[in-house]
């Protein structure tokens, strides 16, 4: 991998350790990259890098202050670019999401993991108040994003309690009160933790007798959901919702990994 010793320099400047050649990250493409964030709350947590020989790391934006990175990588001799990497700190951990290809510095990605609700609910604020977890747009708790729906009406639908929030592989999120609606129908295990259609399934099922004992379970995609008290989740502080609120959730770019399951 080319260019590491400055890429050190620059995560060790936000205070940050860097592995390199540490196990590929858990759901991530291997294409010719892959970066995560391991030992999650443990004195030694670090980013892990595991890159091939010809992949150039560069650092496009960095700061320190704000404990925020903008990390490109691309093919040192076609330039082919494999991917931009927003790697920061929120509250407590280490985290790192893969951003649109467009963005050039920590501003641009930290806005471009909005959804495009979120954006617009964004405009009546202070450019300065955007990026805080609690501010009239919205509150934020990790990936998640809780806007305020005052005139919304459960009507006969059923309030679930304690529910949990997931995305992919991540620890879920659990709401005092939810409702959701809509949304598909997906099967998802741990070979497939985006969900697969019925019709996906079953062919795998057939092509695969053995697959029957992988894990199942059927859940509901990209549903509209909406939320009510406190928010939980061990790596964020818990937040309280006094009124109903809708949920949206980061536009991370990761494929499969980043549907929103319910």
């Amino acid at each position: 991998m080319l260019n590491r010793d400055s890429v050190i320099k620059k995560f060790e400047k936000m205070g940050a350790k860097v592995d390199f050649g540490r196990a590929p990250a858990r759901g991530r493409p291997r294409i010719g990259l892959s970066i995560d964030v391991l030992n999650q709350g443990a004195p030694n947590e670090a980013f892990a890098i595991d890159a091939d020989a010809d992949v150039e790391l560069c650092v496009l934006d960095a700061r320190p202050r704000d404990q925020h990175l903008l990390l490109m990588a691309r093919r040192f001799e076609s330039g082919e670019i494999l991917g931009k990497y927003l790697c920061g700190h929120d509250e407590r951990h280490w985290f790192v999401a893969g951003v649109e290809p467009g963005t050039t510095n920590v501003r641009t990605a930290m806005e471009s993991l909005k959804p495009a609700s979120v954006r617009e609910r964004q405009k009546a604020i202070r450019p300065r108040k955007r990026n805080r977890r609690h501010n009239p747009a919205f509150v934020r708790q990790g990936e998640w994003f809780f806007l305020s729906a005052r005139d919304f009406d459960p009507g006969q639908n059923h309030v679930l309690r304690n529910e949990p929030l997931v995305r992919g592989r991540g620890k879920p999120h659990r709401a005092e009160e939810l409702v959701r609606f809509g949304g598909d129908r997906v099967y998802v295990t741990e070979r497939y933790p985006g969900g697969i259609s019925e019709a996906r399934y079953r062919c795998i099922l057939a092509a695969n007798p053995k697959s029957r004992h992988w894990g199942w379970r059927v859940m509901v995609r990209d549903p509209r959901v909406f939320v009510r008290g406190a928010i939980r989740h061990p790596d964020h502080k818990s937040v309280v919702l006094k009124h109903w609120y809708r949920v949206e959730v980061s536009v991370e770019v990761f494929s499969e990994t980043v549907a929103f399951l319910d």
